[in-house]
């Protein structure tokens, strides 16, 4: 059989293409290297799936092309999101601006998705492993060892090399490379950074509201600046803050360059006021140690932390502390470093930065400029978003354009 549309890669972004594909009067079928679709849904939102976010701006993306690729997220506003959703049975709310599902569990988005593409007539194959992927004339065949698929059209959706456990290999990559696309380098983002202190291994477990700052071989780069709650482990520092900025951390690190992080666990309170605010704590404490002293103002574990960093014994009597010590100490509140080697990877990345380059495919329609009938959706392409349900955003968003402008011809 010859499909109208295959649609590679069953995740969030395929599934979407496939039923809009299938609105539009053609015959679709999904391939998913999985045993299920959908799979790296019931892992979103911890397990309550993000779905998007009824704050959406273009600042909360982010590519390294030059392609309006915004103006696809605009064609597909939350609200359209959430009736989407919808017309698979799946009732939302709004909590803060994240919208979840009404049962705040994943698997109901994932079963309104299966559901909706049983009702549309789209053609699920599961365990599917492919070998190659080419376009012979008007027909593009995708060799597996399960069979030869056949369609008139080809979507790319099959997501990125984030999380390997739920079976991202980045295949699609290849795929892609062998039609001519090129690939902007893929690094891991939305995941922890493994730093060189050696002090992170006391301070595992301990979380703490903080804003974090880059300087790049000592220039400070104000596009770098992310603040709420941090994340301290054995390795490093994690956290939404963390995650923001983490894809440009790995570029600037394979870059040859090297960035610092500052951790500010005093953000919103000056310097001059702080030292007011410590200095009152140590008077109010004479005979008693610096770093217990101190634990009244931050998380005891990074109380010992920043009087070590001051130089100051933890034990010693706030009484023997010098102007000049209370000094170093709110110096180091204000500014306490974290050196990153690295990113955790690809096995605890959330989503990853980089993927199919954006200038080679056309934003109107989500069409190769390179090959008629071959269309991208997702994650593939080089676009990432920050935490909030952003991605999904992009996900949905780019594969109902994917799937209406492939699937148009069709309707009767």
């Amino acid at each position: 059989m010859i499909y109208d549309l295959i649609v590679i890669g069953g995740g969030p972004a395929g599934m979407t293409a496939a039923i809009y594909a299938a609105s539009e009067g053609a015959s679709v079928c999904i391939i998913e290297h999985n045993d299920r679709v959908g799979r790296k849904i019931l892992s979103t939102g911890n397990g309550k799936c993000n779905i998007t976010n009824m704050y959406i701006d273009q600042s909360c993306y982010h590519s390294s092309s030059g392609t309006d690729f915004y103006e696809v997220i605009k064609k597909c506003t939350p609200d359209d999101i959430r009736n989407f959703c919808m017309t698979m049975g799946i009732h939302t709310k709004d909590k803060n601006g994240y919208v979840y599902p009404y049962s705040e569990q994943a698997s109901a988005v994932l079963d309104g998705f299966r559901s909706e593409l049983k009702n549309r007539g789209v053609e699920v194959f599961t365990s599917v492993h492919i070998t190659s992927v080419e376009k012979c004339g008007d027909v593009f065949k995708a060799e597996c060892k399960e069979g030869l698929y056949t369609g008139r059209k080809l979507i790319l959706a099959g997501g990125s090399r984030c999380a390997p456990g739920t079976g991202s290999d980045g295949s699609c990559y290849n795929y892609a490379s062998s039609f001519g696309h090129g690939i902007v380098k893929v690094v891991p983002a939305l995941t922890g950074l493994i730093c060189r202190e050696k002090y992170f291994k006391e301070l595992h477990g301990v979380r703490a509201a903080a804003e974090i700052t880059v300087k790049t071989d000592g220039k400070q780069d104000e596009t770098l600046r992310e603040h709420g709650e941090l994340q301290f482990a054995d390795y490093g520092i994690s956290g939404i803050p963390v995650f923001q900025i983490c894809g440009s951390i790995k570029r600037l690190l394979d870059e040859g360059k090297h960035p610092a992080v500052s951790i500010d666990l005093a953000y919103g309170i000056q310097k001059e006021r702080l030292y007011e605010i410590i200095n009152g704590i140590f008077l109010r404490c004479p005979w008693g140690s610096v770093s217990e002293a101190l634990g009244g103002f931050v998380n005891k574990k990074l109380a010992v932390v920043i009087v070590k960093e001051a130089a100051v014994r933890p034990s010693a009597k706030c009484s023997e502390l010098k102007p000049t010590d209370i000094i170093r100490i709110c110096d180091t509140i204000k500014c306490l470093k974290a050196t990153p080697s690295d990113t955790r990877g690809f096995e605890y990345a959330q989503c990853c930065a980089g993927g199919v380059s954006l200038e080679e495919i056309d934003m109107a329609t989500m069409e190769s400029k390179l090959v008629r009938g071959l269309y991208f959706a997702g994650e593939i392409m080089d676009v990432d978003g920050i935490c909030g349900g952003y991605n999904l955003t992009w996900a949905i968003a780019s594969g109902k354009l994917a799937g209406i402008s492939s699937g148009k011809k069709y309707h009767d």
